[in-house]
């Protein structure tokens, strides 16, 4: 079995959240773990109090026989400009973002299941579908509306991708 876990966190950050601690527990089971970090883009690395985000980016690094971590680092990813007129004008660029995607993760097949938390992950999952077409798709809400304020492109592709 082949799980891949899309996230905003870093697979190997020393804060914990609960997706690190499913890839632990399938990877003791003997099940093979893709975790995948998105969400993130240059700008990310000089944000005071950021992610915690450990190179190398944008290339597979092992972490164990069956866990394997990808930090995708692209040019840009949707932030949230809180500014409605900022927004709008944002919004054509982001709907590039998919198509951003590395080859390494667009050649991604096997998988059996993708747990895809709440965030940039979900513009993602119509890529991982065409080529993951018999795979299950589990959106985990992890952030509540108000406590993580998403670009609106965001929102609506979240909601019509899931």
């Amino acid at each position: 079995m082949k799980v891949v876990l899309i996230s905003g966190h870093d697979a190997v950050s020393a804060r914990k959240t609960g997706f690190h601690f499913w890839a632990d527990i399938l990877d003791r089971r003997g099940v093979d773990v893709d975790f995948i970090t998105v969400g993130s883009s240059p700008v990310s690395l000089f944000k005071k109090g950021g992610k915690q985000l450990v190179r190398p980016f944008n290339r597979w690094v092992p972490i164990s026989n069956r866990l394997r971590k990808f930090t995708w680092m692209p040019p840009f990813h949707p932030v949230n400009f809180r500014y409605k007129i900022l927004n709008t004008v944002s919004w054509p660029v982001f709907t590039l973002y998919p198509r951003l995607m590395p080859r390494e993760l667009k050649e991604l097949r096997g998988a059996d299941v993708f747990i895809v938390e709440s965030g940039s992950g979900p513009l993602l999952v119509p890529a991982f579908a065409r080529n993951n077409p018999n795979a299950k798709f589990i959106y985990n809400f992890s952030d509540r509306s108000g406590v993580v304020d998403f670009h609106p492109y965001v929102v609506r592709q979240t909601e019509k991708n899931l």
